[in-house]
Formats: structure tokens, sequence, C-alpha cells
């Protein structure tokens, strides 16, 4: 099923409140495209990313977009619009071209799912102190690109103490704090979900959801 016959299920059967049980079983099989959406429809070449990041950038986008949801606090902040950080370091080349590529994509990834978002870009290379400009801006998602000089635990940390979803390309992040991992297994996309991290930060993920990602503990 492509991605945007999947966004309008997902909308339709897990979001709204007057869902069947017909329609939520329909919804579960929906959620197969997560496991078996072809990476290489993106039009991005696996060889081309970072040797850390598996998944295409606008791919990512897609990916995260469809995961809020599935994700019960996030239903008025969708109906509404999003505000989504991407966070990245200037002085690394492939943090830069991920988090350009990944706030490039996400407009038409909300889009996909009936919701608009308005993305901050936020280099870690700068002085300002995160927590201001997490609170300043009114962020509620965050994206973290590949991180160098900057602690991903402590990042992760400052994100969950606002109550802000973290997401990443980056599997290994996840040991670290980082919510949801976007990722590529084989040939297809994987959802990883570190559940404490997750409902720190006040996601609620749906059954269905938790079914088909790969889920830390």
């Amino acid at each position: 099923m492509h991605w945007n016959a999947f966004s309008n299920h997902a909308m339709a059967h897990e979001v709204t409140d007057s869902s069947s049980r017909r329609g939520m079983e329909h919804c579960m099989r929906c959620m197969a495209p997560l496991l078996v959406f072809p990476v290489l429809v993106c039009g991005i070449a696996p060889r081309a990313l970072p040797q850390e990041v598996s998944l295409p950038p606008d791919a990512q986008a897609q990916l995260l977009m469809n995961v809020l949801t599935f994700d019960r606090s996030q239903r008025e902040k969708l109906s509404k619009g999003i505000k989504v950080a991407v966070l990245y370091e200037s002085s690394i080349r492939s943090s830069a071209v991920i988090a350009k590529d990944v706030a490039k994509a996400l407009p038409g990834a909300a889009e996909l799912v009936h919701s608009r978002v308005r993305v901050v870009n936020m280099d870690m290379n700068g002085k300002a102190d995160l927590v201001t400009r997490l609170r300043d801006q009114g962020i509620q998602i965050a994206y973290i690109a590949p991180l160098r000089a900057s602690g991903i635990s402590a990042v992760a940390q400052t994100c969950r103490a606002q109550r802000i979803l973290t997401f990443t390309g980056v599997a290994k992040y996840l040991s670290q704090g980082v919510a949801v991992g976007l990722v590529r297994q084989g040939e297809n996309p994987r959802v990883l979900i570190n559940l404490p991290a997750s409902r720190a930060a006040g996601s609620v993920f749906s059954a269905q959801l938790l079914r088909v990602a790969r889920v830390v503990e």
C-alpha cells in the first residue's frame, strides 16, 4: 500500500473517536507498510546516506508523521498543526545534510496525514541554551540528526523534561534516551520505540503501532 493510502486509513481509523472494532482491525492491516514499504521508492539510494543513518530523509519524515497518528497524545496537536525542531550540528556535514533534507520533507509528509507542520532548525553548535530555545519556540516534536559534540543523553533528557517526543534516524541513540527510531531493516523501514522514554515525554502509542514496532523496554 502506498504511504498516502496508509496515512488516510491511519487518520480515519485511529485518530477519530468514532472508530469501530471493524475499522480498528482494518487499521491494523494498514500498519503493514511500516514493515514492507520499499525504501527506494523515495528515490534516494541508501549508499548516499551517512553510515549511521539507514533510512532516507524523506522516508523518515513520512514515517515520523505516520507514527504521530498512532499517538493518542498528539490528536489535538495534529489537527491544529505541530512545531518540529530539527536538531543538528552545522560543523558536521552529514548532520547538516540530513537535517536539511528531513526539514524539507516534513511539510509534505504532514499533508499526507491531513496536518500541518512548522519546522524550526536548531544548530547545536550555537551558544544559545537548548532549554530556552525549545521553550521559546513552543516545540512539540524534536528530530535529532547525527550529532558529535552534543551529548545525546543530555539532549534527550532536556526534551523529555519539556514533554517533547524525540525522533532520530540513528538506531543507537535509543539506548541513550531518544524515544523513536526511524530505520531500515533489510529493504524495509522499521519503527523502534524506547517505551520508557516515549511515556516520559507524555506519548501514548496505540497497541496497533506497538505490535509492529520493535519496542525497547
